[in-house]
């Protein structure tokens, strides 16, 4: 390959400024100079975020962001990382850029300890990560929640005040470290709601329904650890944002699913792609919501 792979340091104002004009003429968007650094950027207590860029000497002409997750399995904290801002220059396309960025982030995230590379595809990208990239594909759920005052209990299943919700074995995420990373890029968009321990976030979105424009919640995750006053939560939030339903997009393995009476597949979303460095993925359950998407 005519090309060299290298780490970009996002924190050099030359490399950024490089980064922003390489995604602005591949997306053909106003992308602004900080965006990428704000949206991939975490506090991770493990490993940073990775970056890589493709460099035909100083020319940059591709690059791929990999943004750091401290995720939590029975407690303990598990490091991945994110496949997410794929860009080639136009100009050089065809030179197999993304899957040598991808095959030089699985050696470098190997050797820094990240369990696995995970990501949030469009169904072109996801045919590559597939076919040729070995990463596995995983299908996402739905749950709607009308906002009408029957919901506690039309919409959502019953729970005694001395039940639990058995959240074990799973990758769960890791929701005050995705709160601050929404916030640095979205700042008051991020909607945080909390009652009796339960903890709800997301952000009001639009959309149109025929002559009608709906607002709705779109929730990005949760921390519930009383099921008991789920319904509670989702009142209050339906009390102060008045969303018209709110959302939840989950892995189909998310059990959080437990507290709806209705989940079905999530159409038209985006899957779960993983590829396991550690071996760390067979048979394990992922509790992620949309909140862990970059695009979120």
């Amino acid at each position: 390959m005519d090309y060299d792979i290298k780490e970009v340091d996002l924190f050099d104002p030359v490399a950024e400024t490089k980064v922003t004009n390489l995604l602005r003429v591949t997306f053909n968007s106003d992308i602004h100079s900080q965006r990428v650094r704000l949206n991939t950027w975490t506090k991770s207590t493990v490993s940073p975020s990775l970056y890589l860029g493709a460099f035909i000497g100083e020319e940059l002409i591709g690059f791929n962001g990999f943004i750091s997750h401290d995720l939590i399995w029975n407690g303990d904290i598990v490091n991945c990382h994110q496949s997410c801002w794929t860009a080639t220059n136009p100009n050089h396309r065809g030179k197999r850029i993304f899957n040598n960025l991808i095959e030089e982030a699985k050696a470098i995230l190997k050797e820094r300890g990240s369990a696995f590379i995970l990501g949030f595809p469009n169904a072109d990208s996801g045919a590559i990560f597939t076919s040729e990239l070995g990463f596995t594909s995983s299908p996402m759920s739905k749950a709607l929640i009308p906002s009408n005052w029957l919901l506690p209990t039309r919409n959502l299943r019953h729970w005694s005040d001395i039940e639990t919700l058995v959240v074990e074995n799973s990758y769960s995420q890791n929701e005050h470290q995705l709160i601050v990373l929404k916030k640095q890029e979205s700042g008051g968009e991020i909607l945080v709601v909390e009652d009796y321990h339960n903890l709800i976030w997301g952000r009001m979105r639009k959309r149109k329904a025929g002559p009608l424009t709906l607002s709705y919640f779109d929730c990005g995750g949760m921390i519930i650890n009383n099921p008991h006053f789920f319904g509670q939560l989702v009142a209050k939030l339906v009390g102060v944002y008045k969303p018209t339903y709110i959302q939840f997009v989950m892995h189909h393995t998310n059990q959080y699913a437990a507290l709806f009476k209705q989940v079905r597949p999530a159409m038209h979303t985006e899957p779960l792609v993983l590829f396991d460095l550690k071996r760390q993925t067979a048979d394990a359950r992922f509790n992620l919501f949309a909140g862990a998407k970059d695009i979120f």
